[in-house]
């Protein structure tokens, strides 16, 4: 008869009720206090070593004694909040940073412990050849050096930026010898030597040549502020700045060439002169089909410059 009457207790889906307490044992598998977390998934543990770094612990609005942030936002972080005074990692003993014992019980040994992060025997200095801190890296290998040191950064050769501040920026640098960035840009050869997207005369690299001249009329960049870039056929055809500006469209009529917007050439045909658009032969050339890029080269002087001129 007993046998039937435990048999009928558990068919019910009845059992022994479990008795829940009100602290969570941190590492045993068990939902102690009932809240169906269990471990290191219970935020009651993130105080509990083995729960380090835990993902529940990340948003927690009370301080979690050793890692570094202050989770409660009272401008005191771990150990210098009072919320920590009596937790074991800031009442044990202090951590030393040199004998490869967990010395205040935090799970975090010597120079990995947060104590020690200003200890010299934990700090690598950058420029001495030794590794000062025995991590077996020196100076710049050391990631301490690498992350922030000026002198250990790399040199970014195309930013404008001294990078590793050695008094040499971008190309200057010896570092950037070799790069792409860096090459030098040959200006009659419809190629790109130094990848920057600008080819030939449209390259500031090529500023100040016979064939290029002194700016880009293509896109009046090259000259000082309050200066325009023209091609003017008293020049040879070559890309000048001039301390005009002018207004005149295309098809509008021009007496000489800073007569003209920006972009435009002042044909120079005396009285019927008009302004056309400069383009550059087989590197820029936007004209249409009713009036090609006509290339000023051969018509006087030396130069890469050419006007959309009509059949």
């Amino acid at each position: 008869a007993a046998t039937v009457t435990l048999a009928v207790f558990f068919a019910l889906g009845c059992s022994p009720e479990h008795t829940y307490s009100d602290t969570e044992i941190c590492d045993n598998n068990i939902d102690d206090d009932g809240d169906l977390l269990v471990d290191c998934d219970d935020t009651d543990c993130c105080n509990a070593v083995q729960c380090a770094g835990a993902p529940a612990c990340s948003n927690v609005e009370y301080e979690v004694c050793y890692n570094g942030v202050d989770d409660d936002g009272d401008g005191d972080v771990d150990c210098d909040d009072s919320d920590c005074f009596e937790h074991f990692a800031c009442s044990a003993s202090t951590e030393e940073c040199d004998n490869g014992i967990d010395d205040d019980g935090d799970g975090r040994i010597d120079c990995d412990d947060p104590d020690c992060a200003n200890v010299i025997a934990c700090t690598e200095i950058c420029d001495n050849g030794i590794d000062d801190n025995g991590d077996d890296l020196i100076d710049c290998d050391d990631p301490q050096c690498s992350d922030s040191f000026a002198p250990c950064l790399p040199e970014i050769c195309n930013n404008g930026i001294d990078d590793n501040e050695n008094g040499d920026t971008d190309c200057d640098d010896e570092e950037c010898v070799g790069e792409v960035v860096c090459a030098t840009e040959l200006c009659q050869n419809e190629a790109d030597e130094n990848a920057n997207g600008l080819i030939d005369c449209l390259d500031p690299m090529c500023f100040g040549t016979s064939w290029c001249g002194e700016c880009n009329p293509y896109d009046d960049s090259g000259c000082a502020d309050g200066s325009t870039c023209y091609v003017d056929k008293l020049q040879e055809y070559q890309a000048m700045c001039s301390d005009f500006t002018g207004s005149a469209g295309e098809g509008e009529l021009c007496a000489y060439p800073a007569q003209c917007a920006p972009g435009l050439y002042c044909t120079n045909a005396g009285s019927s002169s008009v302004c056309m658009p400069i383009c550059y032969p087989g590197i820029e050339d936007s004209c249409p089909a009713e009036a090609p890029c006509t290339a000023f080269y051969g018509w006087v002087g030396n130069t890469a410059w050419g006007i959309c001129w009509p059949y």
